[in-house]
């Protein structure tokens, strides 16, 4: 009896346990207020530093969808094409913080040019340094899923 009691209690324990760590974990979530989404919607596409980025990911990274997302797409593209030469920047604050390294390899998307695409891919293949070879390597492996990007003389078709 006294055993049936104990296993009772325990499984209330751990029920409760459980439900206090979901509650902790919806409390971590934060909802993007229309002020915040307004900041990140109106800077994200301006980004231009790695420490922009980084900032504006601990800032906003909860606001990331639709328009805000496509901004942020913009930014990292802009990083890395037109700024390939301050990619060790980008690799200290990845290295330091891999949510922050997903969020980076989430915005080389669909979204970003195919030319631009296409020579990211190059320098993430041909001009990476040494120790920033695993972000190179995600950047690459990302892009090479997309046919286009990989195709050798591809030519657009113009439909008139």
């Amino acid at each position: 009896m006294l055993k049936d009691k104990i296993i009772v209690a325990t499984q209330w324990l751990v029920l409760l346990i459980s439900c206090s760590s979901a509650i902790e974990a919806r409390a971590e979530l934060k909802i993007c207020s229309q002020a915040e989404a307004i900041t990140a919607e109106e800077s994200a596409s301006l980004i231009r530093t790695a420490r922009d980025l980084f900032q504006a990911y601990k800032q906003y990274s909860h606001c990331d969808d639709g328009g805000i997302a496509e901004g942020y797409s913009e930014s990292v593209a802009r990083l890395l094409e037109d700024h390939w030469d301050r990619l060790s920047d980008l690799y200290n604050y990845t290295k330091s913080d891999k949510a922050f390294e997903a969020f980076v390899i989430r915005h080389v998307d669909a979204t970003i040019s195919l030319k631009d695409s296409r020579s990211i891919y190059a320098n993430a293949r041909s001009n990476c340094p040494a120790y920033a070879h695993r972000l190179c390597s995600r950047i690459e492996n990302t892009l090479s899923k997309w046919p286009l990007i990989t195709a050798p003389n591809f030519k657009p078709t113009i439909i008139p």
